[in-house]
C-alpha cells in the first residue's frame, strides 16, 4: 500500500501515521498487525496470528 505523506516535509513522521492509526486505512477489518522492519521471523507468522485472533 502506497499513502502520501501526511507531512509533507517529514516522512519520517508520516510513516507512523498508518501504524498508529490502522482503522483509517483499514476500516473493513477490526484488528490489524505491523510487523517491523527490525523483527526477524523464524516460524510460520499465520499460525500465530491465528492464536492471537482465538
Amino acid at each position: 500500500m502506497e499513502v502520501a505523506p501526511i507531512l509533507a516535509n517529514d516522512p519520517a513522521r508520516s510513516s507512523r501515521h498508518p501504524k498508529i492509526l490502522p482503522h483509517l486505512y483499514f476500516p473493513h477489518y477490526s484488528q490489524s498487525v505491523y510487523v517491523d522492519a527490525n523483527m526477524i521471523l523464524k516460524s510460520g507468522f499465520a499460525p500465530w496470528v491465528l492464536s492471537k485472533l482465538a
